[in-house]
């Protein structure tokens, strides 16, 4: 068995490996203060860490020229959301691989449309990316 140390070096370098240009590994112990409902336990019970990748978005097919984006479907999403399912899913199969049981959670991921439990507001996301990428040291919150 390895030390969590090598099993996060590992499972980060496969992350590269696969394309990856930003991994972190959050522990569980970073959503305490979540509602469960989005926790990463209510994905998977048994959960002890999440893995967060990014890759990079070609500057100029997010800026557009300067002009404001109204985050339409525009080439940039139809080739990095495929991308970025696909690496969730290739490190799942390889820590699976390894003997953990995992969930590789879409980008885009499901959205509630009614309140849930414990979140004060509707149209919720399941599973926040912007929190697991702060809890993973990849990223902060800002505005």
């Amino acid at each position: 068995m390895q030390t969590p140390q090598e099993l996060t070096a590992k499972v980060k370098q496969m992350a590269r490996d696969f394309g990856a240009d930003l991994v972190g590994i959050a522990s569980i112990s970073r959503y305490d203060g979540a509602p469960p409902k989005v926790r990463p336990q209510a994905h998977l019970p048994e959960a002890k860490a999440v893995i967060v990748m990014a890759i990079h978005h070609l500057d100029a097919s997010i800026d557009f020229g300067a002009e404001p984006n109204s985050n339409f479907p525009g080439a940039f999403q139809i080739g990095m959301i495929p991308k970025l399912d696909t690496l969730a899913y290739r490190i799942a199969q390889s820590v699976e691989a390894l003997g953990y049981t995992t969930v590789p959670i879409s980008c885009t991921h499901y959205w509630r449309h009614r309140q849930i439990e414990g979140v004060p507001y509707d149209h919720a996301a399941s599973f926040s990316n912007i929190n697991a990428l702060t809890a993973a040291g990849l990223g902060e919150y800002g505005w």
